[in-house]
């Protein structure tokens, strides 16, 4: 149950623009997740309020008799690897569609491409071909 100190300290946080002391809450277990494959993942700094819980189709956070903590539920995590880098990592909260609001991520990715051949087209005439992918 979220204490009436709690309920303030998260009010104050919130008009202040001060979320830091809430993420840094919400990932305090995390310690014990250092087990199983988490250590293989790896998530872009959180730079953006919580996603969750709000009252449906508002900017209002959760104001039902449950009263939620505001968290980060929505995330992006990828497998380590020193060729991808998150370039952008943030949420859409004009997007009001749901309790939750949206995320994004933007990465780059190096790639070797000195043993590619390519696939062959048959639209180009049997020529090597590449293309760019977009993932949404």
């Amino acid at each position: 149950l979220q204490t009436s100190n709690q309920a303030r300290e998260f009010e104050k946080c919130l008009e202040r623009d001060q979320l830091r002391p809430l993420l840094l809450a919400d990932s305090a277990g995390q310690a014990d997740a250092a087990a199983g494959f988490w250590p293989h993942f790896q998530e872009a700094a959180i730079n953006f309020p919580p996603t969750y819980k709000f009252d449906a189709h508002t900017d209002r956070y959760d104001s039902s008799k449950k009263q939620r903590v505001p968290s980060w539920t929505d995330r992006i995590l990828w497998k380590r690897d020193p060729q991808v880098r998150a370039k952008a990592y943030g949420s859409v909260q004009c997007l009001q569609s749901s309790d939750h609001r949206p995320i994004f991520a933007q990465f780059e990715v190096t790639v070797d491409l000195t043993d590619w051949e390519g696939p062959q087209s048959e639209a180009n005439g049997g020529k090597k071909s590449s293309s760019v992918c977009t993932l949404m």
